[in-house]
């Protein structure tokens, strides 16, 4: 079962946005406060023309598909996948690219 993911709530912050966050799994769901910052939303989406929720919507998938980054993580950063996988940049953006369509 490929894992969903859900975005519950939206708060805008002075540096980005802070979603209420689920993930689903075979083996049960988890609960996730994931932040976006405004530098993080420019570099998936530099025309603005998504909405900040669209964008953490792709982030959270990519970290779904990547159990190990969210591992006893209540708190995920939109930062970590591109500062831990190799391949998140352009993985999330094809995440973006199906969301979109």
């Amino acid at each position: 079962m490929e894992p969903t993911v859900r975005i519950a709530k939206e708060r805008e912050q002075s540096d980005g946005w802070l979603f209420d966050a689920g993930i689903t799994r075979a083996d049960g769901q988890s609960h996730h406060e994931l932040f976006l910052n405004f530098a993080d939303y420019n570099y998936y989406c530099p025309d603005g023309t998504l909405p900040p929720a669209r964008v953490a919507e792709a982030v959270l998938a990519f970290f779904a598909r990547h159990a190990e980054l969210t591992q006893l993580h209540e708190r995920l950063d939109a930062s970590v996948p591109r500062r831990r996988l190799l391949h998140a940049d352009r993985d999330i953006r094809e995440i973006l690219g199906q969301l979109a369509q």
